[in-house]
């Protein structure tokens, strides 16, 4: 089985028999695709390989990993925004700290976590952050300080930004828009500007921002400008106006068939390496594939001849930018190779007719809405047909490892209805999904730990009858998101609370988790009760661990 998301009309068949928690590699199949075998393009060869410019298939010195990292034992900070469910709806934020198990509650009296407010920590555990909803939805920021040795807020709430918008917590400070620009400010330093990210409003009117990310630890920022069937990628440097100079590409959805569809307005998640050399972003819009006259010349599942005469359908996609091959995005090309090792050759027909530099793009599956195919139908009923039951959904988390991938959760967000019995052929009773690892050369994905099988939620498989206690092991849950330990030995994941004896409270009710980077030995870390759930997390460095260390070298 080969989960190539470049050139494939539908990439993705999952195996019912990947064992719970072990990765599975989607790859070429063995003996083809090794090094020194013949090729044309990178299709043609397993990973790491990619097609060299001699034509045969070897390893990329550009760009190239290494060995894997060691996995190795680390402590750190989990915060988690949690709620309780109705009646009495409360929001809290805890920490919980991985060297003694400890988790408390660090909201200060006088911030309310209820949204339309939020509430956050800053990466490096220095601030708590109170971004208050205020007058015309509007935003003033409040932070107080957190003691780095007691991980409580000791300081009172004081106000860093009034009357902003779009307001976020990254890295060492937070991101708002005040009018139509966007900054970033670290907690008691200077604002930086990110860009111009909203048209001038017209009297009183409230702007409405393109989507926009920073991240301070790069450096880099990204705008994207979308209109009813595109959106252009801009991608700067913090401290300097993002500007049309930095306009990398524009990925279009006019091929798709019928009315524009506002493919690309709204958020798109967007990631950085630490280096700032790679950038991804997910969309969920339309892919185009191999040449067409009509609809019977497309293969690929819910595929329908477009506009422009390419196969084409909707897909949740991973695109990924290399920095620094950026200037060949959307020049002509030949092969995949003249676009670098991780842009691909977009081309319509084999003799690359129209062929251009695209950035690659990781096909997840259909999205279950909208409806789409001839006959029109939702994501879920097209791949239960065929027989993939491919992901619908992607996390807005994603998190790049030293080993050079991108860890991301992914979800079939497609349920059995009450009552239908289980069979071969039918859904589980909640959605299927799995932490899953990107290789941004290959184009490809393979799932590390969680539920890929789409085995049902069982209340037995998390309960130990004879010891009286929770048991994890064979727990089947649903994971929701997930996030690399700031090391990157382990990664941290929202997933059903296995207190759950309710198959539909399995996907409402979360709690935090870890599992090692190779899918080995996951535990349950904050051991809430089920009347609560996790909203959402980060994760942070120890920073009594890294005193500590200090010390001791010292």
């Amino acid at each position: 089985m080969r989960c190539d998301a470049m050139k494939l009309g539908w990439p993705l068949l999952l195996s019912g028999a990947m064992a719970f928690g072990m990765a599975s590699a989607c790859s070429g199949e063995d003996g083809e695709g090794g090094e020194g075998t013949a090729c044309e393009s990178n299709a043609d060869c397993t990973d790491p390989n990619i097609c060299l410019e001699g034509g045969t298939c070897g390893p990329d010195d550009q760009g190239d990993t290494g060995e894997e990292p060691v996995i190795e034992e680390e402590d750190y900070v989990v915060s988690y925004v949690r709620r309780s469910f109705p009646p009495n709806q409360e929001y809290d934020v805890r920490l919980y700290a991985t060297s003694d198990a400890t988790h408390n509650s660090i909201v200060p009296e006088s911030a309310d976590c209820t949204p339309p407010n939020l509430c956050g920590v800053t990466e490096n555990l220095s601030h708590f952050v109170y971004m208050e909803n205020g007058e015309g939805g509007l935003q003033n920021i409040y932070t107080a300080t957190i003691d780095p040795d007691s991980l409580e807020v000791t300081g009172t709430l004081e106000l860093s930004e009034e009357g902003v918008l779009d307001a976020r917590v990254r890295g060492a400070g937070v991101a708002y828009v005040d009018g139509n620009t966007a900054y970033y400010k670290e907690i008691g330093g200077e604002a930086q500007v990110v860009g111009v990210v909203a048209a001038e409003p017209e009297g009183d009117e409230i702007p409405v921002p393109a989507h926009w990310d920073v991240d301070p630890e790069s450096g880099r920022t990204a705008l994207y400008q979308p209109t009813l069937d595109s959106v252009t990628v801009l991608v700067g440097e913090l401290g300097t106006p993002i500007s049309a100079e930095d306009q990398l590409i524009t990925i279009s959805g006019a091929n798709f068939p019928g009315e524009a569809g506002s493919y690309y307005i709204g958020a798109l998640p967007t990631a950085f390496s630490p280096d700032g050399n790679l950038v991804s972003f997910i969309t969920v819009g339309p892919n185009n594939y191999n040449a067409c006259n009509s609809n019977a010349d497309c293969s690929g599942t819910a595929q329908e001849c477009g506009d422009e005469n390419r196969c084409t359908a909707i897909e949740a996609t991973v695109n990924i930018i290399d920095m620094s091959n950026a200037s060949n995005l959307g020049e002509a090309c030949a092969s995949d190779t003249e676009c670098g090792p991780v842009h691909r050759c977009d081309a319509a027909t084999d003799d690359f007719d129209r062929a251009m530099c695209m950035p690659q793009r990781v096909v997840y599956g259909l999205p279950h809405f909208p409806q789409q195919g001839e006959p029109t139908r939702a994501g879920c009923d097209w791949t239960r047909e065929d027989g993939s039951f491919a992901y619908t959904d992607i996390d807005s988390e994603m998190t790049f490892g030293e080993d050079g991938r991108i860890y991301v959760a992914a979800a079939r967000d497609c349920v059995r209805p009450l009552g239908e019995a289980a069979g071969e052929g039918t859904e589980a009773n909640i959605p299927l999904s799995a932490i899953t690892r990107i290789d941004p050369q290959a184009g490809t994905f393979d799932e590390i730990y969680g539920n890929p099988q789409g085995d049902d939620f069982d209340e037995s498989r998390c309960y130990d009858e004879i010891e009286q206690q929770v048991v994890i092991d064979d727990c089947i849950t649903r994971v929701v998101s997930a996030k690399l330990s700031p090391q990157g030995n382990d990664l941290i994941f929202s997933a059903t609370n296995p207190n759950v004896v309710d198959p539909g409270l399995a996907d409402r009710t979360f709690d935090m988790w870890s599992v090692q980077r190779d899918g080995a030995e996951p535990a349950w870390l904050t051991r809430e009760p089920s009347t609560w759930s996790v909203v959402n997390f980060r994760v942070h460095a120890d920073p009594r661990i890294d005193d500590a260390e200090e010390e001791a070298a010292e």
